[in-house]
């Protein structure tokens, strides 16, 4: 660990537990002006202790020499001898001791590597690598990961329900560099979920995780099984999607509103709806979404910004200076690290203040938060299974994000709940009083007809008192919005 991620840990601490008269405003000025002078003490002090211990979160964050960074050989002989752990494990039906989970962290995947000289060493009965995994199973690097971390630890006290807890998802969990990352002091109030499709990384997340809340099997029929129960009471969603096409779940899914052909968008929208309002959504995913500027990748965006706050967003560099190394090895992907707050339901139109980020033009408004130097065009691409047009790259060395901050959600917008987040009953009652009524008290609030409010953790319960018209029994009509006064989030 270094001084630095010590320091970051103390701070994180100290944010919650901020004394009375000091607001987070004071404790980052204070911290930019002191961040140097106090890691130079705490180097001087303790970083001879400091250098043996962890980084927070993974074992492994602070590892100058990461698993995914080793030689094929090396990834070969760590992947094989976490399988036979894993594979172990699973036929012993009982947890991993420190050093079987040390072996088990090794595990990097089968992306960019050779299974030919390895099959015969996979062990029997265990799942064995997808050929399509060997070109696209690039899991987030570990050093992005804890820096995620680290920059939603701070938001944490926002996100915490009425139970104390916060519900946190990974819908493509992948073999856990998330999880693990978020982990350790500051995260104890975190409860996971998390969905895997890949048989064989779903194993090795099962015997590294043996308690965690985990669905083997795609997000697609993960939303049909379980998604009803959670929709609207997720506090967080972080996620790295798969980057390439769907592939055949996408009619697991029952509701056709989220038929998008590339499997980021499909996770993007449909993860994103199942947080609770000022929930926060985290997102890896191909610059393109933000910046391309084809009909189709409008429609998206303004699909997502109508229903969700982008709080803020990163460019990460793609290539090391000197395209020496690539961020996610053996593949020059240029992505975005999208920060979403959930407005609660939909907006009529995107915010007036969004549309330089629906024309794709965030970065022109945040220069800064392009982490490297841009080499080439940017042609929009967000297909990272092709080779960039016009050989656009960004150039730079990833060591920390920028402090987070986030842009200001609108205050005075006008939000229509989303009648999916009600109990089905409910639901129906008011589709359809909506069709046989026409609009009341100036079209101020939706009028639900039934005499009951709706289930705990539904984006009406924030809403039901304030937004319940005088004459419950008159309805508006179908396109009439909640004002913001009496929004939920």
């Amino acid at each position: 660990m270094t001084a630095s991620r010590f320091l970051d840990v103390i701070v994180g601490v100290v944010r919650q537990h901020l004394p009375a008269g000091v607001s987070t405003r004071d404790l980052d000025g204070f911290m930019d002006r002191n961040r140097g002078l106090m890691e130079s003490h705490i180097q001087r002090q303790l970083g001879g202790l400091l250098a043996r211990l962890p980084g927070p979160g993974s074992a492994s964050a602070e590892d100058p020499e990461l698993p995914e960074l080793w030689t094929a050989a090396k990834r070969t002989a760590a992947n094989l001898a976490a399988m036979v752990v894993a594979a172990k494990l699973g036929a012993e039906r009982r947890n991993p001791t420190a050093q079987e989970r040390a072996t088990l962290r090794g595990y990097s995947g089968w992306g960019g590597l050779s299974i030919e000289g390895a099959a015969s060493k996979f062990p029997e009965g265990f799942p064995v690598p997808e050929a399509r995994g060997l070109i696209h199973e690039y899991y987030t690097p570990s050093k992005v990961a804890a820096e995620i971390a680290r920059a939603v630890r701070d938001l944490l006290p926002t996100l915490t329900g009425e139970e104390g807890v916060i519900h946190a998802l990974e819908p493509s969990a992948g073999i856990g560099r998330m999880l693990s990352a978020f982990s350790g002091l500051g995260f104890e109030d975190l409860i996971w979920h998390a969905a895997e499709w890949s048989e064989l990384s779903g194993r090795m997340l099962r015997a590294l995780y043996p308690k965690l809340d985990l669905y083997q099997g795609p997000f697609e029929r993960w939303i049909r099984e379980r998604g009803p129960n959670w929709t609207g009471r997720l506090h967080l969603i972080v996620s790295n999607p798969p980057y390439g096409a769907r592939g055949a779940a996408v009619a697991e899914d029952p509701d056709r509103e989220y038929r998008e052909k590339r499997a980021y968008a499909y996770f993007l929208r449909r993860a994103l709806d199942l947080l609770a309002p000022s929930g926060l959504g985290v997102f890896l995913i191909p610059s393109g979404f933000l910046t391309a500027r084809t009909g189709e990748m409008l429609t998206l965006r303004e699909k997502v910004l109508r229903r969700h706050h982008l709080a803020a967003a990163f460019r990460l560099p793609s290539v090391k200076p000197g395209g020496r190394e690539a961020l996610f090895p053996g593949a020059m992907l240029v992505t975005d690290l999208l920060f979403f707050r959930a407005r609660g339901g939909e907006l009529p139109e995107v915010d007036t203040a969004d549309r330089g980020i629906l024309e794709g033009s965030y970065y022109r408004e945040f220069p800064r938060h392009i982490l490297g130097r841009e080499l080439g065009q940017d042609a929009g691409d967000d297909d990272q299974t092709k080779k960039p047009r016009w050989g656009y790259q960004v150039e730079g060395e990833f060591s920390r994000l920028p402090r987070l901050v986030e842009r200001p959600i609108c205050a005075e917008c006008r939000i229509t709940p989303l009648l999916k987040e009600l109990d089905p009953k409910l639901a129906r009652n008011l589709r359809m009083g909506v069709m046989r009524t026409s609009l009341d008290l100036d079209g101020d609030a939706l009028a639900p007809i039934s005499p009951a409010p709706p289930r705990s953790g539904s984006a009406w319960t924030a809403t039901w008192r304030s937004c319940r018209p005088a004459r419950p029994r008159s309805p508006p009509s179908s396109g009439a919005s909640c004002t913001r006064r009496c929004a939920p989030g």
